[in-house]
């Protein structure tokens, strides 16, 4: 590229990454890169970038044909394949999704205001290409990602339209990526195992044929020598017979056959043919190696509204909020807590105190009948053990228990309520009066302090009128 392409594709570049720009006199300062672009070059932002050597200061960075920042961003976008945004387009309305998710049991749905959010998964399609004995396979694989793992994935049945790219968090794509790649492996994991086998037979037949070619080779150097032996011998019998000419001729053979062996053994030759040999195996081991090149064709991102729902309920007693939240791609709903027994429910009631529960946690007070939920029903008549609310326990104002109002009575003279351990029946008046204030009357009866005050006037009167 020259200085001038370089320039333009630095600055859209970083444009494209959303980075800010600001212009120096000649220096193209750069902020705000995102974080997964700064760990992939790994340096951080600020960059104060150059395009023409002469401008550069001790603290910019020139950005020029070799430059490692340049490289970086070359291998970024060739590492992110190419992009598409997705949108599946849904619509949701409170009343139908309640009706096919909830039974509301004693109450209703009062109001309900819609808001979304977006929901997204990605698919990253990989071409995986094989090149092993002058062949050459692809295979094309495509992942789905969703929330970090692995999903299938299948938008046939879905409206799917063009989608925005403001509204796509792209900076979490490179994470899913590095889960892609794992994933890339474990799917080729046939193929390489299928293309091995080819390849350990196709190699075994190739070495076999390799030895057999150096194993000839040395007994060829070995014949070669063992032929000479015989013939020195042979010649050695010969000279036992010659004189003269003949002798000194059979004699330069022998020495010259002695020099051939000589000549071999100096050479090395068996060493030599095993170098060749070790270097012929392992070429042709590595002609039997398998390349396998993976690339990002392409990144989708596609994603969908996910429908909350910010509803209130409400019955003849009280009213409560919720929030529910509808995902129309799995047409899920997610079922609320109840606030008793912290288990998931599609049933949902209130209880008197606007709490919302489940069936089983909503029980009537032992004392009014209204319903409420068992924490709400914490107070038990400590005579007959019945659960009440807060409105209905009652106290008895001299041991200071709580009693249910079937297990109370009025003090006659005080009119506060006790229990019958602590107020007793006046066997004369036949009401309830603290025990502690029991006398004996006239008659030496055990009554109560209002009818022994009664008793005692009545005496005194009666003394009065008769003197």
């Amino acid at each position: 590229m020259t200085s001038k392409k370089i320039q333009n594709f630095t600055i859209k570049f970083f444009q494209n990454l959303k980075a800010s720009l600001e212009r120096g006199g000649d220096i193209l300062i750069v902020k705000d890169v995102p974080s997964d672009f700064e760990k992939f070059s790994r340096r951080s932002s600020p960059y104060f970038l150059v395009f023409d050597e002469k401008k550069m200061t001790g603290k910019t960075e020139l950005i020029a044909k070799g430059s490692s920042l340049l490289k970086s961003m070359t291998d970024y976008v060739s590492d992110s394949g190419s992009a598409t945004i997705l949108r599946i387009k849904f619509e949701a309305d409170a009343g139908n999704v309640f009706k096919g998710h909830l039974n509301f049991i004693d109450c209703r749905v009062d109001s309900s205001i819609k808001k979304q959010k977006n929901n997204f998964f990605s698919r990253f399609t990989i071409q995986s290409t094989f090149q092993y004995l002058n062949k050459r396979d692809q295979i094309i694989n495509v992942i789905h990602v969703h929330n970090g793992k692995i999903v299938d994935g299948d938008l046939s049945n879905y409206p799917v339209v063009e989608g925005k790219k403001e509204d796509v968090p792209l900076e979490e794509l490179r994470a899913e990526y590095e889960l892609v790649k794992k994933q890339t492996k474990e799917l080729l994991h046939e193929k390489i195992e299928e293309i091995k086998v080819i390849l350990d037979k196709d190699l075994k037949k190739g070495t076999k044929r390799i030895k057999k070619h150096f194993d000839a080779q040395r007994n060829e150097a070995l014949v070669s020598m063992k032929q000479d032996m015989i013939k020195i011998k042979s010649l050695a019998i010969e000279m036992t017979r010659r004189s003269g000419l003949e002798y000194d001729k059979i004699k330069r053979k022998i020495q010259r056959l002695k020099e051939n062996i000589e000549r071999v053994k100096k050479n090395n030759k068996a060493d030599r043919i095993l170098r060749e040999e070790e270097f012929a195996i392992t070429d042709e081991k590595h002609k039997h190696s398998l390349n396998i090149d993976n690339k990002l064709i392409n990144t989708t991102v596609i994603y969908y509204p996910r429908f909350i729902f910010e509803t209130k309920i409400k019955n003849n007693k009280c009213t409560a909020k919720a929030i529910f939240e509808y995902n129309p791609l799995i047409n899920r709903l997610n079922p609320i807590v109840c606030n008793n027994c912290n288990k998931k429910t599609k049933h949902i009631t209130l209880c008197s105190n606007g709490h919302i529960i489940c069936p089983k946690c909503n029980n009537p007070c032992g004392d009014c009948g209204e319903n409420y939920c068992k924490k709400c029903l914490s107070h038990e008549c400590s005579f007959c053990t019945k659960k009440m609310c807060k409105d209905c326990k009652l106290a008895c104002f001299k041991c200071k228990k709580v009693f249910c109002q079937n297990h109370l009575n009025s003090d006659n003279l005080s009119e506060n309520l006790g229990c019958n351990k602590c107020l007793k029946m006046c066997p004369q008046c036949n009401t309830y009066s603290d025990k502690d204030f029991f006398k004996k009357n006239n008659a030496n009866q055990t009554v109560c302090q209002k009818c022994v005050t009664k008793s005692n006037i009545k005496n005194l009167t009666d003394q009065i009128f008769h003197n």
